[in-house]
């Protein structure tokens, strides 16, 4: 299974987060991703100003694994697998303050806070499709005690590496680490929860509640010398902002992929190469011989003859390759990336990008485009530009399965930015007046903004499954301003 979602990242790019979900039965799980990005012509995106290198240097990928899903009451819970975990790898370093031990404290600490994170995500996004007030009331009443809990329950370990001979070895860094994320997130989730809340009938003793838990954790972070937001000294709300990010990634570390990109299909290309090198030399080589047999060895006809089938040999030698790459260009790809999890291949995964045209573009593709008369009219003219972005996953659920074993991992994440950059160098000013009479009859100049749209249609696939997505993106000079899911 494929899932994607989309959203704004940044003022100038666009996030999808691409996760594939492997079948445990299957030994090869493979997808793939072909995204058709339509621009319009008046921005100057073409493979004269926009090649390759370009596109790849506009595009970043972040891939992980699938943080194992556990429910925010589970989390909760000091029965729960990644709690009880956490608490015998601190166990086990009162025993043995070993290498091994003190490895994978520090990984249980570091998963602990990634279940929470993501359990944390996935009930909030649960409480904003609530309508029904009382629903909502009694789910944020719930998510608060649940925070408490977590918290507790985590700080509640902290006595157990208070030993002297722990003390020594400074294992209390890790935990810190862990102790300021997971105050930073109960924060942060308590607000916007609030958020939501806040104007709901009979609401002010859940409000106090959220409220006084705010305050509680905020004031034991500055007890613990953690940074904290404050609204009047913006340095330290940027130390804050900066030392969240650095956690984030330490928490997030040990779920981190590493790719291993070469060009796709090199030996493949190369052999080609060579074999229309030697189609070339074969043709120079007869044009030769049998001039020789009809002129002789010294004669000006088999001087002429050398000279012409040495030029047309390198003529068909780059008539041969061109036709070999225009040949292979549909099924090989540009790159082709191991994927490793701590030096274990678990898969690969290969890209490439193009630009087409629309006769080359599937007519399904064309309609979910759905240009309007207008379009169409205006693209016979100045036609819309076409990158194919395509992409190929193959997993190894097996090994996927013999490399990670503490938790259950369902399949792995593609976090996949777009950075718009580029595309908004050429556009208008982003602010435009327009002349309009009013209900007086006086001439009144109004603002408006002057945006170009950009559209995406995803073909998706695994196994026999396939289905399209289409996002619109709504972009000025001064960046992204909405994207749209169809």
């Amino acid at each position: 299974m494929i899932d994607i979602a989309a959203k704004i990242h940044d003022k100038f790019s666009i996030e999808f987060k691409e996760s594939y979900v492997v079948n445990p039965e299957l030994k090869n799980n493979q997808f793939s991703v072909n995204t058709w990005i339509f621009m319009p012509n008046s921005l100057d995106i073409n493979p004269d100003t926009y090649g390759k290198k370009q596109f790849y240097r506009d595009v970043k990928s972040n891939v992980r694994l699938i943080t194992p899903s556990y429910l925010l009451r589970e989390m909760a819970s000091t029965h729960a697998r990644p709690y009880l975990y956490l608490k015998k790898s601190i166990q086990d370093l009162q025993a043995n303050v070993s290498k091994s031990n003190i490895a994978e404290y520090e990984y249980q600490v570091k998963m602990f806070c990634a279940m929470a994170k993501s359990a944390l995500r996935n009930e909030y996004k649960a409480m904003l499709k609530l309508q029904n007030a009382t629903q909502l009331t009694q789910r944020a009443q719930s998510f608060k005690t649940n925070i408490q809990r977590i918290l507790d329950n985590y700080r509640g370990l902290r006595s157990l590496l208070e030993q002297e001979h722990l003390s020594a070895h400074n294992l209390h860094h890790f935990f810190d680490f862990g102790d300021e994320f997971l105050g930073n997130l109960a924060s942060t989730n308590l607000i916007r929860t609030l958020k939501i809340i806040q104007d709901l009938p009979e609401i002010e003793a859940t409000k106090a509640d959220f409220v006084a838990l705010i305050r509680r954790n905020e004031a034991y972070k500055r007890e613990k010398g953690f940074p904290v937001v404050d609204g009047n000294d913006r340095d330290k709300n940027r130390f804050y902002v900066f030392r969240h990010s650095i956690l984030k990634k330490y928490i997030e570390s040990d779920l981190f992929i590493k790719l291993r990109k070469q060009k796709d299909g090199y030996a493949v290309e190369q052999t080609l190469y060579a074999l229309a090198a030697g189609i070339a030399m074969i043709f120079a080589t007869v044009v030769s011989f049998g001039v020789q047999r009809i002129y002789g060895a010294l004669s000006i006809p088999l001087f002429v003859a050398l000279i012409l089938s040495y030029m047309l040999k390198d003529r068909i030698k780059e008539l041969m390759r061109f036709y070999f790459a225009h040949r292979l260009g549909s099924k090989l790809y540009d790159n082709k990336a191991k994927v490793l999890f701590k030096e274990n291949q678990i898969g690969w995964m290969k890209e490439s990008v193009d630009f087409i045209s629309d006769k080359k573009t599937p007519q399904e593709v064309l309609e979910l485009r759905n240009r309007s008369a207008l379009l169409q009219a205006e693209n016979r003219i100045h036609d819309e530009k076409i990158i194919l972005y395509r992409k190929y996953v193959d997993i190894d659920a097996k090994k996927l399965k013999k490399f990670i074993t503490t938790y259950p991992v369902s399949g792995i994440n593609d976090i996949f930015r777009i950075h718009m950059n580029r595309f908004v160098q050429k556009m208008d000013n982003p602010r435009q007046m327009i002349d309009m009479i009013d209900s007086e009859g006086n001439i009144r100049p109004v603002p408006s903004l002057k945006i170009y749209y950009i559209n995406l249609v995803m073909q998706i696939r695994y196994g026999s499954q396939m289905r399209y997505k289409r996002y619109r993106v709504a972009l000025s000079r001064n960046g992204i301003v909405g994207i749209e899911e169809f």
